[in-house]
């Protein structure tokens, strides 16, 4: 989807949306820096009213967090690493730190990863 803005006279283009907003604008309108989010029992997916922005938040952090020059592979890619997206998205999204919570973030954060 490409966009044009004018402004003062001028066109400006653009491209797609921009990630993460939405999760900050929820941030502050919310008034908190956690927003909640549920996983399914059945499927292991995100659900309810914050799903979308929690996986634009999962592909924002992979964006910035993982290397491109040398991994061919998501388990090319170190473990620190992985971790360090966990923890990431536990301290900005309201989740407990445990294995299946780890388990299901790094399912989202690698189906993310083979589609970048």
């Amino acid at each position: 989807m490409i966009w044009v803005i004018e402004t003062n006279g001028q066109k400006k283009k653009g491209r797609g949306v921009l990630k993460g907003l939405k999760a900050s604008k929820k941030r502050y309108a919310n008034g908190s820096e956690n927003l909640n989010i549920a996983f399914s029992e059945h499927l292991g997916g995100t659900v309810g009213i914050n799903y979308r922005s929690f996986l634009d938040d999962v592909v924002v952090i992979v964006k910035r967090k993982l290397p491109l020059i040398g991994v061919r592979r998501w388990s090319d890619i170190h473990p620190t690493i992985h971790r360090q997206i966990v923890v990431h998205m536990i301290d900005r999204w309201a989740l407990q730190d445990t294995v299946e919570v780890e388990e299901k973030i790094l399912k989202i954060a690698n189906e993310r990863y083979r589609g970048w």
